[in-house]
């Protein structure tokens, strides 16, 4: 036997529109996503900026920046806390790294070379001597888009680093 289900009611014509505090929050929300900013007990914490404890075990707690009472930190109390708080951030600590020695890798071959070159040059030149960085063109524009203070754009394509000649 078939039967045929009508809803009661039609939600269709309902549209919910946020207020300017909704709005605000979601905006706050993506933003975190974005940079990957997750929340330990309130504290935010981000692949470049962390408690290292969560790192290495015999970190000395009185240096630590993130949490000032030994006892209410739950990464001191749980070992077990300790890596699962880890395991959420160590891919965003891992790509932040990796950021770090591409941007440096690219400023060093710029530097070196001490001429404006093409991304693609440069991409080449990153691979040949920086191997395990396993970069890609797309990579290396986003590094010289992404750092002005660090790179300036002299032409299609042609970058040098900032301060050489």
């Amino acid at each position: 036997m078939r039967v045929e289900w009508e809803p009661q009611e039609i939600w269709h014509d309902v549209v919910w529109q946020p207020d300017r505090d909704a709005c605000a929050a979601i905006e706050q929300i993506l933003e975190e996503e974005r940079l990957h900013i997750h929340y330990l007990d309130g504290v935010a914490i981000t692949g470049s900026d962390y408690p290292l404890c969560l790192e290495n075990d015999a970190f000395d707690c009185d240096q630590c920046q993130f949490f000032f009472d030994e006892d209410e930190c739950k990464l001191r109390r749980s070992k077990k806390y300790r890596k699962r708080v880890w395991g959420i951030i160590e891919p965003w600590v891992l790509h932040e790294r990796k950021k770090n020695a591409l941007r440096q890798a690219v400023a060093d071959q710029l530097q070196g070379y001490g001429r404006a070159l093409h991304y693609s040059i440069i991409t080449r030149m990153v691979q040949d001597r920086y191997p395990q960085l396993n970069a890609n063109e797309g990579q290396v524009l986003r590094v010289l888009w992404g750092c002005p203070d660090l790179f300036q754009q002299l032409g299609p394509g042609r970058y040098k680093r900032r301060g050489s000649a």
